[in-house]
């Protein structure tokens, strides 16, 4: 379990590059990412049935769980473990290094994520999650940030 966690200043748009969807054929967990990040083009694939795409089209986070009477979301594993990390933290600490001090995925995180008394409820939602994920699912999002880290730096 983390006991302390530093806030510094990591925003959403930092996990906003490979997304874990529903295939809309079938239902089976799939990836959409970009092709070239910043830029908006987008490639969707799915393991299960062979679709793959390229475009903007939207599909439904495969992330996403109801707890505490709200929804729980994720884009991706990585994300996910991100909120894991928070929620377990007993001593969560904040940096101001630069920009608005807002704006960071942590600041932005809903309150009843947050709470204490919520902590057991968003952990249990948290390791369904991510056990929802296929493994092969795991690994090709593995290689795909490996991928895409190489080809934007």
């Amino acid at each position: 379990m983390v006991v302390r966690i530093q806030d510094i200043g990591q925003g959403l748009h930092s996990f906003a590059h490979i997304f874990l969807v529903k295939c809309p054929k079938c239902s089976a967990c799939a990836s959409s990412y970009y092709l070239d990040y910043p830029n908006q083009e987008k490639r969707f694939c799915c393991t299960q049935c062979g679709t793959a795409k390229d475009g903007q089209a939207m599909h439904d986070l495969w992330l996403q769980k109801s707890c505490c009477g709200q929804n729980l979301w994720a884009y991706n594993l990585d994300h996910l473990a991100a909120i894991e990390a928070f929620v377990q933290a007993k001593h969560r600490e904040r940096h101001h290094l630069r920009g608005y001090r807002n704006s960071s995925l942590f600041s932005r995180l809903p309150k009843w994520i947050q709470s204490a008394k919520n902590r057991d409820a968003v952990l249990r939602s948290v390791t369904k999650l991510r056990d929802s994920v296929p493994s092969e699912i795991q690994k090709i999002q593995l290689v795909d940030q490996q991928a895409l880290s190489t080809r934007n730096s």
